[in-house]
């Protein structure tokens, strides 16, 4: 909640007189996070506080998980609904899911470009599409935004290798914070 007060000098001098992990990020400066996959193995091997993920999932200044994912009923349609995550996927595949989210992209959550001929731009995942020549596609966002576009409209439609999860979710996390969202929704079943 402090990200949004950062910018302020006398928020900033606080933040620099109190140091640690989490004003490191909130500061935009490297927090000695772990280089790779294996490093935040080992930092999630210690046990975290579910209650205190779940938390971090729906704060609308965390890592904003909630706006694409859904768990019981609460959050967006972006992303997969993840209310029994825990069920078909072990820690370490959520571990790699989260540090590296365009790894394994289910063909319903591929991330599309399409171009018009216009000129503009839309991207998203196609959250319905009527294939006639008279028909249309219509696309979700990263941010929950449905934009309709008719296929008589489209000049170039592609599929991106990247997933609408932000790549480097990570760096915006303590390793607490790591600790605890992994073991929230490791604990959904």
């Amino acid at each position: 909640s402090l990200s949004g007060a950062v910018d302020r000098p006398e928020v900033k001098d606080a933040l620099e007189r109190k140091g640690g992990e989490l004003v490191a990020i909130l500061m935009g400066r490297s927090a000695g996070q772990p280089p790779n996959l294996d490093g935040w193995k080992r930092v999630a091997a210690e046990k975290g506080n579910a209650a205190a993920g779940e938390r971090l999932f729906f704060h609308s200044k965390g890592p904003q998980c909630s706006v694409c994912h859904r768990v019981n009923g609460r959050g967006g349609f972006v992303g997969p609904d993840l209310s029994t995550i825990g069920n078909s996927l072990n820690r370490d595949k959520l571990i790699e899911s989260i540090l590296e989210p365009g790894r394994e992209i289910a063909p319903m959550f591929v991330h599309w470009k399409i171009r018009t001929k216009k000129g503009d731009v839309v991207d998203g995942r196609v959250v319905d599409e009527d294939i006639s020549p008279s028909g249309y596609v219509i696309l979700i966002d990263a941010q929950g935004k449905q934009t309709k576009v008719k296929n008589s409209d489209i000049d170039e439609r592609q599929a991106s290798k990247l997933s609408i999860m932000p790549e480097k979710l990570a760096e915006r996390l303590t390793r607490q914070d790591f600790r605890d969202l992994l073991e929230f929704l490791s604990g959904l079943k």
